[in-house]
């Protein structure tokens, strides 16, 4: 059998596959068969392939997909050995190293939620992966079933948020020490605010002393990156500013106070020139 393709008088093209087979008998039969919509229907999905390949390459979250029946990974993007700081191919060989990777303390959770997987059931986790150089950072995995014909699959997006994380937790680091009620709410958002954007912090807040005195703190902190520009969190100081706040208090004060005086006097002259 041979495949040959036909440029047509309209400009379109066309598949044919030519075979024979002898009949035994001094005779043969010969036929062909269009192959033109099964070529074309070839060439729509390595298209779709190329632009799926594409797509799932460019992104920073790892995209992946699995054959849950067989316990085997289809695709892996790029970003895992970004994230993970280890080679593919690891998992492509043996998709059970990758309980190796997480931290102990994550591991039992991860097998609960991968067990929901297999039952069909959509499944989002937060563990921790631990890097070769023993950096753990923070995924959230959010998997889900995929229908097709290919038997029972699942895929997922996995996203490196180790920076949300350290965010939270340095946030609730400094509630639980320094924070006076009053001023939490203001201090969160210009934090939350400044560590989104990325940029210096600066902000004034009131926190409680061992005895429950209030005390005015001016926290300030500039950026932390690494080598390759990635945000680290920031480096900082809180300096003690009470005496000059309660100064510029008690100036506001007789500010307030002279200004009620000068009033009442100009009140007082009025009053008198209209006798």
């Amino acid at each position: 059998p041979y495949e040959k393709e036909y440029l047509l008088a309209d400009g379109s093209r066309r598949w044919m596959l030519f075979a024979g087979r002898d009949l035994g008998d001094g005779t043969a039969v010969e036929f062909c068969i269009d192959l033109t919509d099964r070529k074309r229907a070839e060439a729509a999905l390595r298209e779709s392939e190329a632009r799926f390949r594409t797509l799932a390459e460019a992104i920073e979250d790892v995209f992946y997909i699995t054959d849950l029946g067989r316990g085997a990974l289809l695709y892996l993007s790029p970003a895992y050995e970004r994230i993970w700081g280890r080679p593919a191919a690891e998992l492509h060989a043996d998709l059970g190293a990758f309980l190796d990777t997480l931290h102990p303390d994550d591991r039992a959770a991860f097998l609960a939620g991968k067990e929901a997987q297999g039952r069909g059931e959509p499944v989002t986790l937060e563990y921790r992966v631990l890097r070769p150089d023993g950096e753990p950072r923070w995924v959230l995995d959010r998997s889900f079933p995929v229908a097709g014909a290919h038997g029972r699959r699942a895929a997922g997006i996995a996203s490196d948020v180790t920076d949300r994380k350290r965010a939270e937790a340095a946030l609730r680091e400094s509630e639980a020490r320094v924070v006076h009620p009053d001023d939490l709410a203001g201090f969160g958002a210009d934090f939350r605010a400044a560590f989104e954007a990325r940029r210096p912090l600066r902000a004034e807040v009131r926190v409680r002393d061992k005895d429950g005195a209030a005390l005015w703190m001016r926290c300030e902190g500039v950026p932390r990156l690494d080598d390759a520009g990635a945000f680290l969190g920031y480096t900082g100081c809180a300096v003690d500013v009470t005496d000059a706040r309660l100064a510029a208090d008690a100036l506001e004060d007789r500010v307030r106070a002279r200004t009620a005086e000068l009033m009442a006097a100009e009140e007082t002259l009025r009053q008198a020139q209209k006798m």
